[in-house]
């Protein structure tokens, strides 16, 4: 799980820059990310991420349904941008490196599309 993290990690720093991981680069979990989007609101990016056959959550597990900002990256000090785009990604023992890069590539598409909507 750690090096599908970390594919999945440098694949979206490589594709949808810029990006902001919310906790550590290495250690934390292994199995789950929270990424912020700039200039993407997560309620937003989150149905295009539906859309596009991705599952996420704009809130952390504990607080599943919530549309606020997460009060754990409040109290980290994230703030604007940041904080509200953030999104929380989940991976599986049960899925592959081809799995992992698609996921990515849909995001990255999907955030590509999404900021460049909101320039116009």
């Amino acid at each position: 799980l750690r090096e599908l993290r970390m594919q999945f990690l440098n694949h979206l720093r490589e594709t949808a820059a810029p990006i902001v991981l919310n906790g550590p680069d290495v250690g934390g979990l292994p199995h789950a990310l929270n990424i912020s989007f700039p200039g993407c609101m997560a309620d937003a990016l989150m149905m295009n991420l539906d859309l596009a056959g991705v599952a996420c959550s704009t809130g952390s597990a504990c607080s599943s349904g919530s549309l606020l900002p997460s009060p754990v990256l409040t109290a980290m000090g994230k703030a604007g941008d940041v904080l509200n785009s953030a999104m929380r990604f989940s991976l599986s023992p049960y899925l592959g490196p081809e799995e992992i890069a698609d996921a990515a590539r849909r995001i990255s598409l999907a955030v590509t599309r999404m900021r460049a909507e909101n320039e116009d």
